[in-house]
């Protein structure tokens, strides 16, 4: 599914340097959505390794660790319980398009 979700001809950044086309993300049910975000966070056990030895994640909110990918939240480079995305969003989210605000909106909301 992320390959699907990829801009074709985008400079590559972000996470294992792809960009995103987040209109087509925010159009995906919130099944597929989902599904998707799950995708990505497990792509930091499978690809980056974490949640190896020496790998545990934390919380950039609370401190405390992060049990496996369906607890991870991402936002610019934190690393979040579910619990504290929306506090740590809510106190360092930055001018951003409609788009970005609906994609950071359903992370939100997740409930993996």
């Amino acid at each position: 599914m992320i390959e699907q979700l990829l801009l074709k001809d985008a400079i590559p950044m972000g996470l294992s340097g792809r960009h995103f086309d987040y209109k087509k993300i925010n159009l995906l049910s919130d099944e597929k959505f989902a599904q998707f975000y799950l995708q990505l966070m497990q792509e930091y056990r499978d690809i980056d390794g974490w949640w190896s030895e020496g790998r545990i994640p934390t919380c950039t909110h609370c401190r405390k660790t992060i049990s496996n990918p369906k607890e991870l939240r991402r936002y610019n480079g934190a690393s979040l319980h579910p619990v504290c995305f929306t506090p740590f969003y809510d106190q360092n989210k930055t001018a951003q398009s409609d788009t970005m605000t609906r994609y950071w909106e359903r992370v939100k909301k997740l409930r993996l």
